[in-house]
């Protein structure tokens, strides 16, 4: 178990290691694809997202995505968060974020329901490459009926 976790280690730091140096700058744009598990309807999501770089500490990310049906709901979710990354060590950033999202909830016997909410959160950007970032994100989105958290991942091309 112990050299397990040391491999583990290792493989880790080799990666962080390797890690492009350069910051986000200004007009920086990020497309990718995310997913993950959501409280709201205690299911998976799946969604697209686009980032653009006001600043090397403001950009904004819109995103829409899909909630899968579980306990009878499914939704589509749409949300335009403003974060704030800054830079904790070579290829490696931190953001809060907070923003405004839409959901349309399905029910099982057809009905839907509109709901506009607000998020707040906060993710970790790895920079593996120049054009390629993961981000881990946990977030909580606060609606009338359906809040619930999102935690998930995703990988994104930088251009």
């Amino acid at each position: 178990m112990r050299k397990n976790l040391s491999t583990l280690l290792v493989a880790l730091l080799s990666i962080v290691s390797s890690m492009s140096a350069h910051s986000e700058s200004r007009g920086a744009m990020t497309l990718g694809i995310g997913g993950g598990y959501t409280t709201a309807n205690h299911s998976a999501y799946s969604d697209i997202y686009f980032r653009y770089a006001f600043s090397s500490h403001v950009r904004i990310a819109p995103d829409a995505g899909y909630a899968f049906k579980h306990e009878g709901l499914s939704s589509f979710n749409f949300n335009i968060d403003m974060q704030f990354p800054f830079r904790v060590t070579r290829g490696i950033g931190i953001y809060p974020l907070a923003g405004v999202a839409f959901n349309n909830w399905n029910t099982e016997g057809g009905g839907t329901h509109a709901r506009f909410g607000l998020n707040a959160g906060a993710g970790i950007d790895l920079k593996f490459t120049r054009t390629l970032r993961l981000t881990l994100i946990g977030k909580y989105t606060f609606m009338h009926h359906t809040d619930g958290a999102y935690i998930g991942a995703g990988i994104g091309y930088n251009f």
